[in-house]
Formats: structure tokens, sequence, C-alpha cells
């Protein structure tokens, strides 16, 4: 109740760190109030806000709705950035319990969004981090918008979201203003969110085909965890029917990293990005360099591997004679890591395909003619 807006964040601060449902239950009108209310101070909103999130992932029901909802979803709009930080972090978990009560915020944050990327350095130069303008307000908002799918049916709204990714995707290509890991770090992460965003909207085939463009040329950076997040992000655009083509073209770097990766999580990552753009027209070559690298893979991937391989030369095989020579090929290498499904799979097809059954016999006769086999 105090006129001095330092006890006032001091008792927030206290209410947030017991955090109890008596808490929760005892300042659930309060909190709200000093959120909305017109003469609250900048910085005691931005704590209520954190205070309020913190209440209520303790007792969900503490949020009022009805009118409040349209004056917590207009923080979006306020003119101190911190204030709008705090926000969009309490409005991302009131989203996630209500998506449709909470709809409103689409428009609001798409116009923060367009704002952070069209406003000049002097507007937000409490908030730009190593020349990124607003980069955890942009990532949060970015999150936030891949709550609903497609987050919007209005066209206008739509275009601006899709220039603000565009955006995001032309900065990515400038050269860097800093040569300090933090300014790439910042930068890095709002791609990386926006990109995200792309892939859950799956809709704009331009932005997806860009999407993977970029993340192609961190392939080849000297970042282990840039090289990470790139094949991770790719499974997904590989997955997608507009950009499942832009990825291939990709491969032979990819299989570079399957083989020369010093980490044994990068390998991994590689070997499922691998899996996800295989398709007909390049299957006999990835199950090759699959199989190759089987030879020397890490024991603690050689399972998994051998169960994609499987499903692969299955389920492309326009010739079993190739779908048998592969599997048999996996008992040679990693005969210990084949589990049962896989071999008795092959028997199940052998068996109901007569013009195979010859060709089956005679390369399994000729294996077991090895000194040493499986």
């Amino acid at each position: 109740q105090s006129r001095n807006p330092i006890h006032v964040n001091l008792a927030l601060q206290c209410i947030a760190n017991i955090g109890s449902q008596d808490m929760a239950e005892a300042f659930a009108n309060d909190i709200p109030k000093l959120l909305v209310s017109g003469d609250t101070m900048d910085v005691v909103k931005q704590s209520a806000a954190l205070c309020l999130l913190r209440l209520f992932r303790t007792c969900p029901e503490i949020i009022p709705g009805g009118e409040w909802t349209s004056r917590i979803i207009h923080l979006l709009n306020d003119h101190h950035m911190g204030v709008v930080t705090a926000a969009t972090s309490l409005i991302d978990a009131l989203v996630k319990k209500d998506p449709e009560e909470y709809k409103g915020c689409v428009s609001l944050a798409v116009s923060r969004l367009s704002r952070i990327f069209t406003s000049s350095y002097t507007d937000l130069q409490d908030y730009t981090y190593y020349f990124v303008p607003a980069p955890w307000l942009s990532v949060k908002l970015l999150r936030l918008l891949q709550n609903y799918n497609p987050p919007t049916e209005d066209p206008g709204v739509r275009g601006r979201l899709n220039e603000c990714l565009e955006t995001i995707l032309n900065k990515a290509q400038e050269p860097p203003k800093s040569k300090k890991v933090q300014h790439s770090n910042a930068k890095n992460a709002v791609l990386f969110e926006a990109i995200n965003l792309i892939i859950h909207n799956d809709s704009e085939a331009n932005l997806l085909v860009r999407a993977c463009n970029q993340l192609g040329q961190f392939l080849s950076n000297r970042e282990t965890n840039l090289r990470y997040l790139a094949l991770e992000s790719m499974c997904h655009l590989a997955t997608s029917e507009f950009s499942h083509e832009a990825v291939k073209k990709h491969q032979e770097v990819v299989i570079l990293s399957m083989k020369m990766e010093k980490d044994v999580s990068v390998r991994q990552q590689a070997v499922d990005l691998l899996y996800a753009m295989c398709d007909r027209s390049n299957a006999e070559e990835i199950v090759q360099e699959m199989l190759n690298y089987l030879e020397t893979a890490d024991y603690s991937i050689r399972e998994e591997m051998v169960l994609k391989v499987a499903i692969l030369a299955e389920k492309y095989a326009t010739d079993f004679t190739w779908y048998v020579d592969v599997i048999l090929n996996l008992i040679r290498i990693a005969g210990d890591y084949v589990s049962e499904e896989v071999w008795y799979r092959v028997i199940q097809i052998v068996i109901n395909r007569e013009e195979v059954q010859g060709y089956a016999a005679k390369t399994v006769f000729e294996a077991l003619q090895a000194p040493a086999c499986h």
C-alpha cells in the first residue's frame, strides 16, 4: 500500500519469493490492479507482472478473466520496454492455459515486433545489446506467436509478421557489426526463434526455403553449437513439403558432418537429418553412406542407426535384392546392435516375395562361408 515504489517493489519480491497458495489467494485482487492501473510506476508494473506470473504457476485460478484480459494484453503496447518484456512472459503463460481467451495478443505482439525492427537506435538505446535491438523481448514475442497455429487469419497482420521474419533473415546476411561473441549470440538467438516460428506456421514456401539456406550456411561454421542447432532445425524443415527439396541440396555437407564431426551429439544430429531428408531419389546413396559410417560409429548411436538404415531400406526399396544386401551388411557390420525385429522383418519380406527368395538364399549361404559370422 506504500507510496514509495521501492517499498512496493520489495513487497512484490517478497510475495514472489514465498509464492505459496495462501499468498496467491491473499493478493489475487491487489497485484492485477497494480499491474494495470494507470498511475503505477513502470518499475513496479514490471515487478507486478513477474510476481503475478510466479503466483499463477502456483495457483492458476488467481488470474481474473473478462475485462481484465484485454487490459493485461494491452501491456504489450506499453511505452516502457521493461514492462513489455515482463508482461510478455506473463501473457505467454496465460495463453498456454487458455489460448482462445488471450487471442487478442497476436496482433499486438506482431506490431510490437515490427516496431522493434523498424525503430531507430535511439528509441531502443537502453534495450540494445551489442547492436541487436531488444533481443530478449524479440525472442519472447516470437515464442508467444508459436502458441497459435496459424497465428492469425487476418491478412494485414499476417503480412506484417512475414515482413518481420524477412527482416530477421535479411539481417542474418549482413556483415557482423561486432566481432564479439555476444553480438552473434544475440543475433542468432533471434534468428533461430524466427526460424522456429516459420517452421511452426509451415505455410510460406519462400520463408521456409530462405530459412533452410540460412541454416545451410551454418553447417560449416566453426562454432559447434551453431552447427548442432542448424542440423536440428533442418530436421524440422525436411518434414515440410515446401522446404524438403531445399534441405536435400545440403546432403554433401551433412554427410561430411556425420563422418567428420568431433562431437558425438552433432554426429547424431547429422544422422537424424539424413534420415529426415531421405526419399526415393537419394535413398541408396544415404543408406550406403550410413552403412560406411557404421563401421566406425560410436557405440552409443549404433543401435539407433541400424534401425534407421533398416527402415529406410525397406521404405524406399524399389528392388528387394538391394534391401536384402543392406540388411545383411547391417548384420555383418553391427551384428550385436541389430534388434530382433530387424531380421524378423527380412524373413517376413523374403517369404512373401518369391522373386527375391533365390537371391536371398544364395547371398546368406555365401555370407555363412566366412570364418566368423554373426
